[in-house]
């Protein structure tokens, strides 16, 4: 079973891949770069960073002055990880920042998020 750092770190390469396919989203709009989210669980939180060039990493614990918290229970985030559907609930979202309400409008589909 993939632990909720793994699912972050395969959210993470679909970013970088989404990025790779589409320069024109990185040219047009840098001033959107670079981002970071923490995804927030009653286990512990994780956060996923974007940088300038389209490369995301995952680490462990919170950025300071995160573009956008996700926060849920454990079993709801990895339930909209793994499915990518919002049958089990939502989770709460607060984009902190323009840059975080542009990059959650260009993924929220890919985590099953509205």
């Amino acid at each position: 079973m993939a632990t909720l750092k793994d699912m972050l770190v395969a959210l993470s390469e679909e970013v970088e891949s989404y990025l790779a396919k589409n320069p024109s989203v990185l040219m047009v709009s840098a001033s959107m770069f670079p981002q970071k989210w923490v995804f927030r669980t009653e286990s512990g939180s994780f956060t996923v960073s974007v940088n300038t060039t389209g490369q995301a990493r995952v680490r462990e614990g919170e950025a300071t002055k995160p573009d956008v918290v996700v926060e849920g229970s454990h079993d709801l985030l990895s339930y909209l990880l793994q499915s990518k559907s919002t049958n089990y609930g939502a989770p709460k979202v607060e984009a902190f920042t323009k840059k975080g309400r542009f990059g959650y409008g260009l993924i929220k589909s890919r985590v099953g998020l509205k």
